[in-house]
This record gives C-alpha cells, structure tokens and sequence, in this order.
C-alpha cells in the first residue's frame, strides 16, 4: 500500500478529531438534558456557549448531518437570545440598585458610566465595563483599574457602595480642609526647600508631595494620641482628588489656592497628574498658594 504511514497519520488526526467531537456532543447532552434552556443561569449558558463555540470548530466533519447542524445552529441563535436578555436584566438591576446610594447608571454597553447626585450637582465619577465574564470597575473614563468582580450583583454593588463611602465621606468642610492643605503644602515645601523661607511660600508642589502630609493632618485624635495601624484612617489619592473637586473656597489667610493643570509631559506618567472630577474631569499636576 503507497503512502501507508501518511494514511496512517491521517487515521489518528482523524481519531482524534472524532474523539473530541464524541466528548463535545456528550457533554452538550447531558447539559441540555438537566434544565430548559430559560432556566439556565449565566454560568451554565457560558458553559454551552463554550461547547457550542468548540463544535463549530467541527462543522465540516458533519456536512451529511444537515439536520444536527440545524439543530446546532437553532441552539446557537437561542443561547444568544439568551444571553442578551442577561445581559438586559443585569442593567436594569445594576441601574435600580446603584440609585440606593445617589448613583446613577448611563451609557451603552459594554462601557457604562457612574455620576454621583449631589444637593447641587451631578458628578460623573466612575465606568463600568461588562464583559462576557466579568466586570471592570474603572475610576474614571476608564484611566485606573479599581478592581474586577464577577457578574454578581450583590457582590458587585457591594464593592462599590464599600469605595464609594470612602471616596465621599461626610467629614468634609470647606474651611477646615483648605487649612489642612495649606499646611500640608508648606510642610512639603520644607522638606523640598533645605533652606526653607517664608518666600518659598508661592513655588508650585506636586499633588503626591502634598498628599503624603495631608495624609496625617487628616488624622483623628486617636490616631495623634496612639498612631497605630488600627488608628490610622486611609485618606488615598481618590478620596484627595474627589475634595478638591468639591472644594468651593480658594483663600486662606493672605493667600490664594492655584491648581495647575498637567502637562503632555505630567501625563506621561501616571504618578505625575491626577484626574479629579470637577465639571466633566481635568487632570492637574501640581498646587500652590499664592500670596495676595
């Protein structure tokens, strides 16, 4: 016989082929076999979508079967149909459940957008990014990952309802903060400045520079009187960002708070701007107060 090892070759590729067909076809069976279709939850239509993705991969060892294929393709329309109304219903829960905490849910998939409503305004803070399997939550227009979570929704709200309170905690006052940053400010120019002077009071310093200070001034008396890691109240780069967007005075004392836009050259890096999220969003770079 000519050409017997090739034939011979072909035989197992083909074996192999009929196999995992086999495995495929009863694996779709006995799935299909335990549950009507409109009763599957989303982990079980991913998994048929996934058989049914692999078989048609197959679809040419079957062209005498045109009946299966038929019946193939019916159920690849239905798990489809399937999967848009999921994805409908998740939008529409996700939408009511967010409204509970004054966040309102806008956008088309798979790119939503988050705006917090305030007494005066509405903020838009945060995106959302639906995947087949998981979502992404962004802060943002989608500029930093804050974390992935599968397609639970009360696991997911959790999440959010969690940072969200971080970000907007009810402890802020006008006064009181833009003191807090003009200290935070000069004592960062102190620690620039090794010869410092009362004139350096004027020179621009980077956000992170002063958020570091910030970071203590914040602190309550029990973190003063016993600084421990139990004490000590995270204050993050959002939660800075989310105060000066609604900070509403710009003078304390004899002096006048400047925020400076970032450059091309700042958003190069990451570390060398910061989105906040006033009046649609900017990106600032570095702070100053200057003398009036």
């Amino acid at each position: 016989m000519e050409n017997k090892k090739q034939f011979l070759q072909e035989i197992e590729t083909n074996l192999k082929v009929l196999q995992k067909q086999f495995r495929l076809l009863k694996n779709l069976k006995e799935k299909l076999k335990k549950e009507e279709l409109q009763n599957l939850n989303i982990k079980q239509l991913k998994e048929i979508k996934k058989i049914l993705r692999e078989i048609s991969l197959f679809k040419e060892h079957f062209s005498l079967m045109n009946s299966f294929l038929q019946h193939i393709n019916d159920l690849e329309n239905t798990i489809e149909e399937l999967f848009q109304n999921y994805e409908k219903q998740f939008y529409i829960e996700l939408k009511n459940q967010l409204q509970e905490y004054s966040l309102h849910l806008e956008g088309r998939l798979p790119d939503l957008e988050i705006y917090y409503q305030t007494e005066q305004e509405k903020i838009f803070l945060y995106t959302l990014e639906i995947l087949e399997d998981k979502v992404i939550f962004w802060y943002g227009k989608k500029i930093e990952k804050l974390f992935n979570d599968n397609k639970d929704i009360r696991s997911l709200i959790k999440k959010i309802a969690n940072f969200h309170s971080e970000l907007i905690q009810d402890r802020f006052n006008d006064n009181e903060f833009i003191e807090k940053l003009f200290e935070a400010y000069k004592f960062s120019l102190m620690k620039i400045k090794e010869d410092w002077k009362e004139d350096y009071i004027g020179l621009p310093v980077y956000y992170y520079e002063i958020l570091k200070e910030l970071n203590f001034l914040l602190q309550d008396k029990k973190f003063n009187y016993n600084p421990t890691k139990n004490s000590y109240k995270e204050y993050n780069k959002y939660c800075f960002a989310y105060d000066l967007s609604r900070l509403k005075t710009i003078h304390y004392k004899n002096y006048k708070l400047q925020i400076t836009e970032a450059t091309r050259v700042d958003t190069s890096k990451s570390y060398t701007n910061l989105w906040i999220p006033r009046r649609g969003g900017k990106y600032i770079s570095q702070i100053t107060f200057k003398n009036q």
